[in-house]
């Protein structure tokens, strides 16, 4: 995971990014944790739930600050960060241009 860290960051350099914002996907709150650490200052990260509804869904966005994830719980506004550009809605083709980035 370091390696990728590495290539993330480079990217970022290339492309005059000062920091990004990565998104947990299924399960993999804890793996993004891991990785948001490895450079805190270029990384943040939005932790997710797979059921909303699941008995334990309160219980995981809890614990999104102890693994420095960001989320629903508010944590975003506790660290002075804003979330609005979460609700705006991606222009078409988003995807294809920011996986170039690691080309």
């Amino acid at each position: 995971m370091p390696q990728h860290a590495e290539r993330w960051a480079a990217a970022f350099d290339r492309a005059g990014v000062q920091t990004g914002f990565f998104i947990a996907v299924g399960e993999g709150n804890e793996e993004l944790a891991e990785f948001v650490r490895l450079n805190p200052a270029r990384f943040q990260g939005w932790g997710s739930v797979v059921d909303p509804t699941a008995p334990d869904a309160a219980a995981i966005v809890r614990r999104f600050p102890d693994w420095g994830l960001r989320g629903p719980n508010g944590s975003a506004r506790a660290t002075g960060r804003s979330t609005r550009c979460m609700r705006r809605r991606p222009r078409a083709g988003w995807r294809s241009s920011f996986t170039s980035v690691l080309r």
